[in-house]
């Protein structure tokens, strides 16, 4: 069972997610809307946020991971 602290991480992951995607699905058919772009863009920063934030706490969230960063291309 997970942990309150790693239950809420994960909240944060979660609702931050859905609201990026639920705006990038409204762009598909608005993408003049400068405020939707603005809050697309705010939640997408917020997402990858909270993503790293998890990460480091708990490990990836899927087989990519999102902090990446300097890792080269492994043979598996």
């Amino acid at each position: 069972m997970m942990s309150q602290s790693k239950k809420a991480q994960m909240k944060i992951v979660r609702e931050t997610g859905f609201a990026m995607l639920d705006a990038a699905l409204y762009l598909d058919t608005h993408p003049k809307d400068e405020k939707a772009m603005d809050y697309f863009n705010k939640y997408q920063t917020l997402y990858r946020e909270a993503c790293k934030e998890y990460e480091a706490c708990y490990g990836p969230l899927t087989h990519e991971g999102h902090g990446k960063e300097g890792v080269e291309n492994v043979d598996l």
